[in-house]
């Protein structure tokens, strides 16, 4: 009878890539890989569209415009930027744990030497005593993380875009006359280098102010007190602050040409002269708060005048959403 030679069994080789630690470091070099392609089509497509607007530094303006759709984009930008960056450092720590991880040779060789390593946590005494190849990749991935920590979040950031303006006190002739008698500077004026609009003759701006004013918008005192009152303004330039007191005129009388008191804001270096106007005294701090709450019940004066009403001129915004190309490179 003839013997059957034995059958050697079938070994797939790779089929320990599909399970343990082995298929979780195989998932994470895929997703990193993805990732990494992914950010650098993000990347290209950004300069290739917005490449004309760039800022610098590699830095590219990819909108401006309404300060609300620039915070919604950031929100969502942000919210992905986050996702992909803790998946990341997930996929990381993944594989710096398994890298960490002493073999069962490593771990016998080192019992017989009476020393003791640690198994299942991450553990910098085991960078001792794994091999040199796995500790220089430990040190890569950790040394990579960092970047994501400080730096990811920054890819894609705004910026708010806001406004000086000059403003006036007058009575309500004022938009009723051509003529007018300007006073001093409510405080002093400040004419700053730096400011075409602020190195503008006043009798201009005023006759500016004058000649737009039916396309300001009314704001009544607590809204208008509260919009001035803080110290960005993206949706709002000029002002004229119109008082009740209809005999703010030259002759002291209704019929005469009105006054016009203005004032314009400049920064310190406190900024305590943002909007001190609206507090109407010098060298405190003004609480535009309490003030807009005071308005509401027991009125409002601004240079010893009571304050009817507010009339705004809109201004469009110009809050920019940049992405640094710099920054996305270097993650």
């Amino acid at each position: 009878m003839q013997q059957k030679e034995p059958v050697s069994p079938h070994i797939d080789r790779t089929s320990h890539w599909r399970k343990g630690w082995r298929a979780g470091i195989r998932l994470c070099a895929i997703f990193t890989t993805c990732i990494f392609i992914f950010n650098m089509i993000i990347s290209i497509y950004v300069l290739a569209k917005h490449g004309s607007g760039s800022a610098g530094n590699g830095t590219v303006v990819m909108y401006t415009g309404k300060c609300k759709t620039t915070k919604r984009f950031s929100l969502w930008l942000h919210f992905g930027i986050n996702a992909v960056s803790t998946c990341l450092l997930g996929a990381g720590n993944y594989t710096m744990q398994v890298l960490n991880s002493p073999t069962r040779e490593e771990i016998n060789k080192h019992h017989a030497c009476s020393r003791w390593v640690e198994i299942g946590v991450p553990s910098f005494r085991n960078l001792r005593w794994i091999s040199k190849g796995r500790v220089v990749l430990w040190w890569l991935l950790a040394l990579s993380s960092v970047p994501l920590h400080l730096l990811f979040n920054s890819v894609v950031f705004t910026s708010v875009g806001t406004n000086l303006y000059s403003g006036i006190v007058a009575p309500k002739s004022f938009l009723e006359r051509s003529s007018y008698y300007i006073t001093s500077c409510m405080y002093g004026c400040n004419y700053s280098q730096s400011d075409p609009i602020q190195n503008t003759d006043w009798k201009d701006r005023v006759e500016y102010i004058r000649t737009h004013a039916s396309s300001f918008e009314r704001l009544e005192n607590a809204a208008c007190v509260r919009k001035y009152g803080q110290s960005f303004i993206s949706d709002y330039h000029d002002l004229i602050v119109v008082t009740s007191n209809n005999s703010l005129t030259v002759s002291g009388s209704s019929g005469g040409n009105p006054v016009v008191i203005p004032f314009e804001i400049y920064l310190n270096t406190n900024n305590a002269r943002l909007y001190e106007w609206i507090c109407g005294f010098v060298g405190k701090w003004c609480d535009t708060r309490q003030v807009a709450e005071n308005a509401k019940s027991s009125g409002w004066e601004v240079n010893g005048q009571p304050i009817e009403y507010c009339l705004a001129e809109p201004w469009p915004e110009e809050c920019t959403l940049s992405f640094n190309a710099s920054i996305m490179f270097i993650t």
